[in-house]
């Protein structure tokens, strides 16, 4: 007789207090604009940092940086036509990894201008940047780069559901327990060893 299984669904919400730095970058991107994080040697960092990954230094500011960028490197997912990419933005010494749309595997290269295209919906949330796409000359542009940007002095939550579904498997033993139960019967099993009764029926005993 072949084991159960049965469809299950683990639904739970994940919370994230973001603090100042990461905070502001998201409440940044509610509004359609990108910053980063200056370190003490002058470098800025997408997404913005409290500290310098490279010596732990305290980041100096925020500052506003360009919704343009250019290709370093990407994958291609021929499933669903797209690829993700890292992207360094204008005004910036780091890269962001996100989804690039509107070309083929076969027209993007290394230095591809690039510019981002907001969500309608936005919440403040990374996918408020809803993907990049190839950018024309016109629309490589400069302006406001390195405006300092103050850090959020409200608490600003995150807030993810997860969901994970999944089909789960219950064994011979645990099956051959709920069938009893099905039938209005409780199943357990002796240990060979101990020769203790474990209810519900278990593969192996607890005691021993």
């Amino acid at each position: 007789m072949k084991p159960l299984s049965a469809p299950y669904q683990i639904d739970y919400h994940y919370k994230r207090s973001l603090g100042p730095v990461l905070g502001r970058f998201m409440a940044e991107l509610e509004q359609g604009q990108i910053i980063g994080s200056r370190c003490q040697d002058g470098r800025v960092l997408v997404p913005p940092s409290e500290f310098d990954p490279r010596d732990g230094s305290e980041s100096s500011g925020l500052v506003r940086v360009a919704a343009t960028g250019r290709l370093e490197t990407w994958s291609w997912q021929p499933q669903g036509d797209f690829a993700f990419g890292l992207i360094r933005l204008d005004g910036t010494d780091s890269a962001l990894l996100h989804r690039i749309q509107g070309a083929q595997a076969s027209e993007l290269h290394q230095g591809m201008g690039l510019i981002a295209v907001f969500a309608d919906e936005r919440r403040g949330q990374i996918d408020d940047i809803d993907h990049f796409r190839p950018a024309g000359t016109d629309e490589i542009t400069a302006t406001d780069l390195g405006e300092p940007v103050p850090p959020l002095t409200e608490d600003r939550v995150l807030k993810i559901p997860l969901v994970l579904d999944y089909q789960i498997r219950a064994g011979a033993t645990t099956s051959d327990f709920l069938r009893g139960m099905a039938r209005g019967e409780i199943l357990g099993n002796r240990c060979p060893q101990c020769h203790k009764v474990q209810v519900p029926a278990r593969p192996a005993c607890t005691t021993c």
